[in-house]
C-alpha cells in the first residue's frame, strides 16, 4: 500500500492513492481501483469516479476507493456528494486523520462550520503536525470571526510548510479583519512570488493597500484580481470604496452598483452607495440605497445614521428623530448618533432636548476636534 498526495483546485488536498491493494480483494475490484487511480492522475476525475464506483461494486467496505471517490468529488464541488463518500470511509476506518481532514473539508464547503472543525481538530489529534487540518481550522475559524484563532492556526501551517499559498492567504485575512493592516501588508509582500497569478491574492492586496490609504496600489491591484478572471461582489465593492476615497463618485457608484448585481444582500455595498449618493445630493437614490441597508439588517447603526441624516436633509425632521432616538436606545450607540440629534431636535424646535443630546455627544466623543468646536458653539447659544 502506497499513499502519494495531490493538490487539487488550489487546495492542498491529501489524496490517497493505492498503487497496491491488499490481499482478499477481487480481481475486478483491483482492476477498477487502479483504472481510477491512472485517470485521477491524469486529472479526468468524473472518469475516475466511475471507475471507483465500479471497483466498490465488487468490495464496497473499502475504505480508501471510498476516500479517493470522495476527494475526486471535492475537486469537482460535488461537496453533499463527497460527505457521503467521506462518511463511508469513517465508518469503516474512524481512526485514519486523511478521512476525518477530508470529511472535515466537505462539511466546511457545505457552510456547517462547527462540525468541520470537530473534524479538523480529531485530524489533528491523529497527526498533530498534519499541515491540511491545520490549513482547515484556520479557514473554519476566519469564516466563524475567530480571527485570533485563525491567525494562530495559519501561523502553525506555514511553519510546517513555508510556500502553502493557502495559508499565506488566510494568515494576511486574519491580520486585515484584525485590522493589523502592516503585517497584513509585509505577509503579502514575503508570499508574492508564490501567488502571482492568484486572484485572491490580489484582492487581499488590493483590500489592504486601500485600508493604508495606499490609493494608486489598490487600484492596480484589484484590476489585476478582475484580468485574472475574478469578478465577484468583493472585488468591485474595494473598487468603488477606492474611487470613493479619490473623490472620483462616477466610478464608485458604477462600481458599487456592480457589487450589488454580483450580491443584491451586500450590505456595505448599499451602505457605500447611500454614501455616494449623498455626495452629489441625490437625496431620494441615498434614501432608497439606505432604506435596502436597513432592510438587509435593521440594527446596522451606519446605516441608520445615514437614512437619517438625509431624512433631515429633505427636511423630514421628525422621522429622522424617530430613527434616531431608536438607535440611541441601543446598548452603545455610536457618538454621531448623539450628534445628528442634537441637529435634528434642533431643527424640529426641541432645542432643550437638543442641547442633551449635544453635552451628550461632546462627553464621548474621541474623533476630530473641529466637530468639538461646532458642537461647543451651538451649545453656548442654546436656552437652559
Amino acid at each position: 500500500m502506497k499513499h502519494e498526495k495531490f493538490s487539487i483546485i488550489g487546495i492542498s488536498i491529501p489524496v490517497l492513492v493505492m498503487v497496491v491493494l491488499t490481499t482478499g480483494c477481487s480481481d475486478k475490484s483491483l482492476k477498477y481501483y487502479n483504472l481510477g487511480v491512472s485517470a485521477a492522475e491524469r486529472d479526468e476525475y468524473e472518469q475516475a469516479i466511475e471507475y471507483w464506483r465500479e471497483s466498490l461494486k465488487y468490495r464496497s467496505t473499502d475504505p480508501e476507493t471510498r476516500y479517493n471517490l470522495g476527494l475526486a468529488l471535492l475537486n469537482l464541488e460535488r461537496y453533499s456528494e463527497a460527505e457521503v463518500e467521506f462518511r463511508a470511509a469513517y465508518k469503516y476506518n474512524e481512526y485514519d486523520h486523511e478521512i476525518n481532514y477530508g470529511l472535515g473539508k466537505s462539511i466546511e464547503m457545505q457552510g456547517q462550520l462547527i462540525e468541520a472543525k470537530n473534524f479538523y481538530e480529531r485530524s489533528r489529534n491523529l497527526k498533530p503536525n498534519f499541515t491540511p487540518a491545520l490549513i482547515g481550522l484556520s479557514s473554519v475559524n476566519l469564516k466563524m470571526g475567530q480571527y485570533r484563532s485563525a491567525e494562530n492556526h495559519a501561523a502553525m501551517a506555514l511553519k510546517l510548510k513555508p510556500m502553502s499559498i493557502e495559508s499565506n492567504l488566510i494568515l494576511t485575512e486574519a491580520y486585515f479583519e484584525q485590522n493589523n493592516f502592516q503585517a497584513a501588508y509585509a505577509q503579502l509582500q514575503s508570499s508574492r512570488h508564490l501567488a502571482s497569478r492568484k486572484p485572491e491574492y490580489y484582492l487581499l492586496l488590493g483590500k489592504v493597500a486601500y485600508s493604508r490609504h495606499m490609493y494608486g496600489d489598490a487600484l492596480d491591484a484589484l484590476e489585476r484580481a478582475r484580468s485574472l478572471g475574478m469578478s465577484n461582489s468583493n472585488v468591485f465593492l474595494y473598487l468603488g470604496l477606492t474611487y470613493f476615497a479619490l473623490e472620483d463618485f462616477d466610478e464608485s457608484e458604477k462600481f458599487f452598483k456592480l457589487s450589488i448585481f454580483k450580491d443584491r444582500g451586500k450590505l456595505l455595498a448599499w451602505r457605500e452607495l447611500g454614501r455616494t449618493y449623498i455626495q452629489t445630493k441625490q437625496w431620494d437614490n441615498a434614501q432608497d440605497a439606505y432604506a435596502t441597508a436597513v432592510a438587509i439588517d435593521s440594527t446596522d447603526a451606519e446605516s441608520i445614521l445615514g437614512v437619517s441624516f438625509v431624512m433631515m436633509n429633505k427636511g423630514s425632521f421628525d422621522v429622522a428623530v424617530k430613527n434616531l432616538e431608536g438607535l440611541r436606545n441601543d446598548d452603545a450607540p455610536p457618538a454621531m448618533t448623539f450628534y445628528y440629534l442634537g441637529h435634528a431636535y434642533m431643527r424640529s424646535g426641541s432645542l432643550t432636548k437638543a442641547k442633551v443630546s449635544f453635552e451628550e455627544f461632546m462627553s464621548i466623543w474621541k474623533g476630530d476636534s473641529r466637530l468639538i468646536e461646532e458642537v461647543a458653539g451651538i451649545i453656548s447659544n442654546l436656552p437652559d
